[in-house]
């Protein structure tokens, strides 16, 4: 093997890299929406009136990183893999953030939480070993007829 085969070899297999883009989106987001909790309840100490949204850090940044990071990571994500390997990923994003809000917020997290956790993150599993990897090439004709067959529209207007 030559190093030029082996990254021939990497690259040509990109649903790895969509996963990846996948799971940094996830993991924003709940870090996101951890950092705009934590903006809100970091009021509470602070006199009236309180500065406007684009002036408090930690709600811009976690305000990005919900919106602009994951939704970058999402198309990424879908360049490079099938979206039915992306959505339950994807779905890992309230795991990271139960996760973030404990650490980050001081938010308990129970039993019930832990189970939760780890019933996600075997439904995922489950999900991604028996889930297709590579994705069909659609063209835009073939993905026009399929919209416009008589099935489909019944299917959509019922």
């Amino acid at each position: 093997y030559s190093f030029c085969t082996l990254l021939s070899n990497i690259m040509y297999e990109t649903w790895w890299w969509g996963a990846v883009a996948a799971a940094v989106g996830s993991a924003g987001a709940g870090i996101g929406e951890n950092l705009v909790r934590l903006s809100y309840s970091s009021l509470h100490s602070q006199p009236e009136p309180h500065p406007p949204l684009h002036k408090r850090p930690l709600w811009v940044v976690g305000w990005l990183m919900t919106t602009v990071l994951t939704s970058v990571c999402a198309v990424v994500g879908l360049a490079l893999a099938p979206m039915q390997l992306l959505m339950p990923i994807g779905g890992l994003h309230i795991l990271f953030g139960v996760a973030v809000a404990h650490i980050l917020n001081r938010e308990r997290m129970g039993s019930g939480d832990i189970l939760g956790a780890f019933l996600v993150c075997l439904g995922v599993a489950v999900v991604l070993i028996g889930v297709e990897k590579e994705s069909l090439a659609v063209s835009f004709t073939s993905l026009n007829e399929i919209i416009f067959r008589r099935s489909t529209i019944i299917f959509f207007r019922s």
